[in-house]
This record gives structure tokens, C-alpha cells and sequence, in this order.
């Protein structure tokens, strides 16, 4: 069973290496200097600031408060966090793509220090409102922001503002508004045809760093698994419980979260309507009629024991997580202890370009920094960069 809205593509994820310039072979304060600006800014430091870095740099927790000073400049955001976000925001995982509310929601967020777990349940989204003649922000359209992002200092311009705001259908609901999963930039990238089952895919590979083969888990029960997926694929039922139930099993009871959200591709537009089930949870369902039939948008995470209870999802032991919409979804995978981990390595990754030298101390070390410093991605970046100026 593929999970992506374009069946014949086969996402590449591709380990950029060497794209900056190294200073793994210096060791002088100059070449650390010229390293922590261009891993997050992409500029030179002036004269004036190169002075003022060479004398920094070299005292205890010096490196750190450059850091922080060089995040605060228009490049950090308008280009490393947008190219560091944008391949969350496409089934392809390209960087060159529109600014879109998904985007500039994230970007937002890291700008004004906010808790960054914020981007998977609330209700937040960052327009470009202090830019002036730009189109309104739309619900069918996405050209507010793709205009901001082709000539704006994303830093400068972009507003906090709340989803409720312009989408009348999320307001007054305990289930949504969802941080990203309910913006229009998720919607029509993860919602659009298929069955929304990519949702939850991209969720695991994003914000968990793993993608669901290594959630595979074929001890646990697949009576969640929906009727459009066969259980003797070939005719051969060792295929489905060795094979397609690991995947399946868990990833089925987790996707029933946005089973009231769909995307209108004839509109330009997100559907949120929780009277009703989205008809893409009823395709094929007479390719396995008693499978489990989805009446609404609840979810139950049959991961939190066995092998995957290494996320460290926020549970006591012995209990299972359950609840309904995107909202409770998207606390569970915020509140989860690989969360922290993923966004160090997230940030290790974007900053230092070859994340397959980030050790496991690392990652767990750097986790518990962003943990620490109340889950603040900007000082995450910072420090991060500390770690491969020299």
C-alpha cells in the first residue's frame, strides 16, 4: 500500500555535502569567525563585526553570544530557516518552493522565541501583514505569501496571527486548530488525493527524524488497519503479517486524527468538516470489507510499547495514548522525548551540512539544550553552530 499522494514517486532524501565553505582544517579565531556567520546567515562579518568577533570568540561563552547576534540578522530567515524548513512543507522535500503559511507559521514562531512545539498544535499562523501592498491572505489562494517571500525581510514583516482568524470552520472546535497540520501550505501538500495516511508519514519523518520503515512492529494488532488494504496481498497472507501489518498496524490507528480534513484541489482550498468522515477513508473499501470502517477523528498510538516506546512518548508505563483531531496528535509527537532529539538533529544538519557526523551524545546533549532553554529552536541553531565553527 503506498502512502503518497503521487504513487509513482519515490521520495530522495539527499545529504548535501560540502555546499558551504569548510573550516574543519582552521583553528584561528578569523576562520571561526567566518564560520559561524556563514553557517547562519550566509554573509561575511563586516570589519567592524569581524573585530568585534576575534575578541569575543576566544572568551568563555563567547562563541555562544556571537551566535545569538548573528541569528538576529535578516539572512538567518529569510534564507537558512526558509531553506531549512521549506522541504518540510512538500511531498518532494524541495527547498526552492513558495513561501506559504506552513512556512512562514515555523519561521514566525523561531523569530519571536516561542515554545516550538507550538507549530504542531496551536492556534498560530504568521502572515506577512507588516509588508505593505501585498494581496490579502486567502483561503483559496496562496499569492499573500508567495509575493512576500519573493521580495520581503521575512523578518522584518511577518505577523503573528491566529488560524481562527481567517478560517471560520476551525473556530470554536477542541480539535483544531492544529499548528501546521491545519494551515493551507500541510493541507495542500499531505491532504491532496491519496488516503492522508501521508500525514502521518511526513509527521514521523519530520518531527521525529525516521521514516515508518523503522516503525515497523508486526507484533501489534492491525485491527485498525482500514478496508482498502489488502490482507493476503498475492494471495499470500505471510506477506501482509511479516511485511505490510508492521507499517500499517500503527500508522492506521494514528491517521484517523485527520479523518475531517481533506483538500478541495477544484477550490484551492483546505476542508475542515467534522460532520462527517472525508470520503478518501471509504476508497476500496470492498478490497477488505472487514477491515476497520473510520466513523470519526479519533487515534490511538499502539506504539507506545514494544520497540517504538524508545520515542519516549509522554505516557506512564503500561498506558496507551489515544485521543481525536490533529490537535492531540500533534501534542503527543511535541510532548515526545525523540521530538527534542530530532529538532538537534534537524538543526545540526542545516547548520553544520553533514548530519552523519552528529554523535548520539550529541544529538541527546544538544535534545536537552532545546529541551532546557524551554523548546526554543533560535538558541538551538546558535548553539549548534558553536559546535562546527572550528
Amino acid at each position: 500500500m503506498l502512502i503518497s499522494n503521487k504513487p509513482k514517486t519515490h521520495i530522495t532524501l539527499v545529504l548535501t555535502l560540502g555546499l558551504s565553505l569548510s573550516y574543519a582544517a582552521f583553528s584561528g579565531p578569523v576562520e571561526q569567525c567566518y564560520s559561524l556567520y556563514n553557517r547562519l546567515a550566509g554573509i561575511h562579518p563586516t570589519p567592524e563585526e569581524l573585530t568585534t568577533c576575534q575578541a569575543q570568540i576566544t572568551e568563555e561563552s563567547g562563541a555562544r553570544a556571537i551566535a545569538m547576534s548573528i541569528v538576529e540578522k535578516p539572512t538567518f530567515y529569510s534564507v537558512k530557516l526558509r531553506e531549512a524548513f521549506s522541504p518540510w512543507s512538500n511531498e518532494d522535500d524541495k527547498v526552492l518552493v513558495d513561501l506559504n503559511d506552513f512556512i512562514a507559521t515555523l519561521i514566525g514562531l523561531t523569530r519571536d522565541d516561542a515554545d516550538f512545539r507550538q507549530a504542531l498544535y496551536s492556534d498560530v499562523q504568521y502572515t506577512c501583514e507588516g509588508a505593505a501592498g501585498l494581496p490579502l491572505v486567502s483561503l483559496n489562494n496562496n499569492n499573500h505569501y508567495a509575493q512576500c517571500g519573493n521580495s520581503q525581510d521575512l523578518k522584518a514583516v511577518l505577523t503573528a496571527k491566529t488560524q481562527t482568524e481567517f478560517n471560520p470552520a476551525l473556530a470554536g472546535k477542541t480539535t483544531v486548530p492544529a499548528g501546521v497540520y491545519t494551515t493551507r501550505g500541510f493541507a495542500e501538500a499531505f491532504y491532496e488525493a491519496g488516503t492522508n495516511r501521508l500525514a502521518t508519514r511526513v509527521s514521523l519523518k519530520n518531527f521525529l527524524c525516521e521514516d515508518i520503515e523503522t516503525f515497523n512492529d508486526t507484533k501489534i494488532s492491525d485491527f485498525r488497519v482500514r478496508q482498502d488494504v489488502d490482507r493476503q496481498p498475492g494471495g499470500n497472507v505471510d506477506t501482509w503479517l511479516n511485511e505490510c501489518k508492521g507499517c500499517h498496524a500503527g500508522m492506521d490507528a494514528l491517521t484517523g486524527a485527520f479523518a475531517h480534513l481533506d483538500w478541495n484541489e477544484d477550490g484551492g482550498v483546505m476542508v475542515y468538516d467534522d460532520t462527517q468522515v472525508v470520503a478518501k477513508y471509504f476508497n476500496n473499501a470492498g478490497t477488505w470489507p472487514d477491515g476497520f470502517t473510520t466513523a470519526n477523528d479519533s487515534w490511538i498510538n499502539l506504539w507506545t510499547e514494544g520497540q517504538n516506546a524508545r520515542v519516549g512518548w509522554k505516557v506512564e508505563e503500561g498506558q496507551t495514548l489515544s485521543g481525536s483531531g490533529p490537535k492531540s496528535f500533534g501534542e503527543m509527537f511535541a510532548d515526545s522525548e525523540q521530538f527534542s532529539s530530532c529538532m538537534a538533529a534537524f538543526a545540526y544538519k542545516n547548520v553544520c551540512i553533514n548530519s552523519l557526523k552528529i554523535t548520539d551524545q550529541q544529538t541527546e546533549e544538544l535534545g536537552s539544550f532545546f529541551k532546557d532553554n524551554g523548546y526554543k529552536l533560535k538558541p538551538l541553531f546558535a548553539e549548534v553552530a558553536t559546535k562546527c565553527m572550528g
